[in-house]
């Protein structure tokens, strides 16, 4: 009887990693996501999208683009691109939470007069994977930036809000 103890706990030992390996899901081969905003781009004439690539698992790394009209409404911007690397704690890109950082070019039309900034910022998002294959991609979150204007020396220009509303194709 107790030479059969060790034998079981060799036997089980070895047999465990094939059956926690299929409780971990289907396997995904996705690579890039391409996002939009299409409440803004409706209701709000303005266009915000996004272009995803994995790095490694987990992270991601891609542009952001922001493109409204020039109106009198302070604080938005006109033109915005940025380059955006968002790290997913679960492991599982483009699932569950992610926190990014971005950095970027932006242009602000205020009171008139077209004002060039770069811009560094965050952003805390939560991602869902939707549909039977797991392509369909919905996005919220919210961030922001910090502007540092050509125009000025020495301050740290202003800082915008940014609210992240997503829907997307990952493949």
């Amino acid at each position: 009887m107790p030479r059969i103890v060790p034998a079981l706990l060799v036997a089980l030992v070895v047999s465990l990693p094939p059956a926690l390996d299929a409780q971990a899901g289907p396997a995904r081969d996705l690579d890039f996501l391409v996002s939009v905003n299409p409440v803004a781009l409706v209701a709000l004439g303005v266009f915000s999208g996004d272009f995803e690539q994995v790095l490694t698992e987990g992270t991601s790394g891609g542009v952001s683009l922001f493109y409204a009209r020039p109106d009198n409404r302070r604080y938005v911007p006109h033109f915005s691109g940025n380059a955006v690397v968002r790290y997913y704690p679960s492991g599982r890109t483009f699932d569950g939470y992610a926190v990014g950082v971005m950095a970027g070019f932006t242009v602000m039309d205020d009171e008139g007069a077209s004002r060039n900034a770069l811009g560094l910022g965050f952003n805390l998002e939560y991602d869902w994977l939707l549909g039977e294959d797991e392509r369909l991609v919905v996005t919220g979150g919210v961030g922001g930036q910090r502007l540092m204007f050509f125009s000025e020396r020495g301050g740290a220009g202003r800082a915008i809000p940014m609210a992240r509303l997503s829907l997307g194709w990952a493949f």
